[in-house]
């Protein structure tokens, strides 16, 4: 674990659930394993604290324990009570929303946007394999396990829903297909013997397909990145993980039919005036269909011409049928994110040097001198930037055996795993130097909020004065830039971390 990564984890603790817990973390991150004895002389808390911090992660399921001898604003109240509890069954959510003097059809809303989180795989079962076993039982049944859980994750049966019971002579009791985002979800609910987890790599796919289309947004214009999102969210019920290969395969004519109606993606492109050197097939019912799908299939042409080649299309005639290889992808996305890192941070002559080595493996600084257009005593600057940050390695050939430094010959390659942890290490960076100028800013405005939480004036903002409200206006816009600002590195962790290798 980079000391970075390290670092970011103790501000989460102690931002999620305060200083204590933030120790017993700490320790545990640096031993990885150990008794409660040794926590509690490592991290100097008492033993009910200890004990207490400890059922707080687990309960979180940040950490695990073994015994010796070894969608709308309701469905992010379920989705966030799922977070708090850990694991969730449908009678837990019941009793909660009692508690908060929620009425029967309220608590019957949330039962069904409930399910529909987990037609949708937001959430999913928490079946027996998700307990942990006993060491001794560990390396037995570890494999078994994860074997068991990949067909699962990967199969069409959902876990976690039941038949719904029904009168009979009644309407209900007819057999009704009903799709899971509809009001009434049919002849199904949620069975009171499951309990539930947030599925991450499900909100993980969502990301990854962001970048994407924000890739092909830079590489053609608004209208591809519209294309090549719609073509995502037709494929998205069979997406897992970002470690899935591709995309299932989706014709331009589904394309057609499920594309937005903003933006007008017809003004983005400049067709052909010779329609028939277009292979569409024409729809022959309304002009309309016509362009828009000649538009589409435009745009899809130049998506799966792009350098990339993430788009690919498998029927050669006609308009063809695509589908996306998330390999492909990701690996230009990443290249495209390094690059722009490089050239912002360490100037244009290091990107142009970082590509060159790229293409040509091994290569010495005289040679990357004149490769790269520049003088060698700048080209040596250059690369010992790039070296000192990780991006690229130096591979050292001895002309004598007293190694000596005038008679070694340099050659400089790139290690691209090497390459993805540097890079890495500094989104760490970043992103812990973000949390902590959050919180330093929250602290500075610590008494106005205190004045904003009273109930007076939360109710009446009028008792705030003008200079007040020009602070908190001000302390709003610097936390929602850092928000943004930290959500769009962990956009990019993900790419360089979880996706395909």
């Amino acid at each position: 674990m980079f000391k970075e990564e390290y670092i970011l984890c103790c501000q989460i603790l102690r931002e999620n659930f305060g200083p204590i817990v933030e120790k017993i973390g700490s320790v545990l991150l640096q031993r990885q394993r150990v008794n409660l004895s040794f926590l509690l002389k490592e991290s100097g808390v008492s033993r009910n604290l200890a004990r207490q911090a400890l059922s707080i992660l687990i309960q979180h399921l940040i950490v695990t324990y073994f015994e010796t001898p070894e969608n709308k604003k309701n469905g992010l109240e379920v989705a966030n009570l799922v977070l708090t509890y850990g694991l969730l069954s449908v009678n837990q959510l019941s009793g909660i929303l009692l508690k908060k003097n929620k009425t029967i059809d309220d608590i019957n809303s949330y039962k069904k946007i409930m399910l529909m989180l987990v037609k949708d795989r937001i959430i999913v079962a928490a079946t027996k394999e998700f307990v942990p076993p006993t060491t001794k039982q560990l390396d037995a049944i570890r494999q078994s396990i994860v074997t068991e859980i990949k067909i699962k994750a990967n199969s069409r049966v959902i876990y976690g829903t039941k038949r719904k019971l029904v009168e009979n002579n009644t309407e209900n009791s007819k057999f009704k297909k009903q799709k899971f985002n509809e009001s009434d979800l049919g002849e199904e609910e949620l069975d009171d013997s499951f309990y539930f987890y947030l599925c991450f790599d499900r909100m993980d796919v969502f990301l990854r397909n962001h970048q994407l289309s924000l890739y092909m947004n830079q590489a053609t214009n608004l209208g591809g990145s519209t294309v090549m999102k719609t073509l995502l969210e037709i494929a998205e019920h069979s997406l897992k993980s970002c470690q899935d290969n591709k995309t299932i395969t989706i014709s331009t004519a589904q394309i057609v039919e499920k594309l937005p109606l903003e933006p007008d993606i017809e003004k983005l492109i400049i067709l052909e005036n010779n329609d028939d050197s277009n292979p569409y097939y024409k729809n022959k019912k309304t002009r309309r269909n016509e362009k828009l799908g000649e538009c589409v299939y435009s745009f899809l042409e130049l998506l799966s011409n792009d350098k990339s080649n993430m788009l690919i299309k498998t029927d050669g005639n006609g308009p063809g049928q695509y589908y996306v290889d998330f390999q492909k992808g990701i690996k230009a996305v990443r290249k495209q994110q390094l690059n722009s890192f490089v050239r912002n941070h360490l100037g244009i002559e290091s990107l142009r040097l970082l590509n060159v080595i790229s293409k040509h493996n091994y290569v010495d600084d005289k040679t990357l001198a004149k490769l790269g257009m520049m003088q060698p005593s700048k080209c040596r600057e250059k690369l010992m930037e790039l070296s000192t940050i990780g991006f690229i390695e130096i591979q050292e050939i001895h002309k004598s055996s007293d190694r000596a430094p005038i008679r070694t010959i340099y050659l400089y390659t790139v290690d691209h795993n090497r390459q993805r942890a540097a890079f890495l290490k500094l989104l760490y960076d970043f992103s812990s130097k973000l949390i902590q100028r959050r919180d330093y800013e929250i602290m500075l405005k610590h008494n106005l909020l205190i004045k904003c939480n009273r109930d007076d004036v939360s109710h009446d903002l009028s008792l705030l004065s003008a200079s007040d409200k020009e602070n908190l206006s001000k302390l709003e816009n610097s936390y929602e830039k850092l928000q943004t600002s930290i959500f769009r590195i962990d956009s990019i962790i993900l790419i360089f971390r979880d996706c395909l290798e």
